[in-house]
């Protein structure tokens, strides 16, 4: 666990531009998309850091933004993969209604559609 001294803190903001819809624009380092502050030479993501500098607990799950530079963690949401009991593989789920890969039939049971 990284602790957070003023330095650090004082580093992470300067790297933050805030825009009108209070997101954080990263302006520090991207690796593979992903914004990155240096810490004692080592690389960490920065959106995790954003939880660390505003004393938050650090989510255990993959974390999304609606940005990949935003790294403000209040518009953070969880991401979580559930295995589909049904067929093994993983979905992610991000709020959004999953397929089963049922088809609703309807009419007179021939697989037609009546609409």
């Amino acid at each position: 666990m990284i602790s957070i001294t003023p330095k650090i803190r004082r580093v992470f903001l300067e790297r933050i531009r805030k825009d009108e819809d209070d997101c954080w624009i990263w302006q520090g380092d991207v690796i593979e998309g992903e914004p990155i502050i240096w810490i004692d030479g080592e690389a960490h993501n920065a959106k995790k850091i954003a939880f660390l500098v505003n004393d938050m607990a650090l989510p255990e799950e993959p974390i999304e933004t609606h940005s990949a530079l935003d790294v403000n963690p209040y518009h953070h949401s969880i991401k979580k993969v559930k295995i589909n009991k049904y067929r093994g593989i993983e979905n992610e789920d991000m709020g959004r209604p999953q397929s089963t890969g049922h088809i609703a039939v309807t009419g007179d049971g021939d697989g037609q559609s009546t609409e």
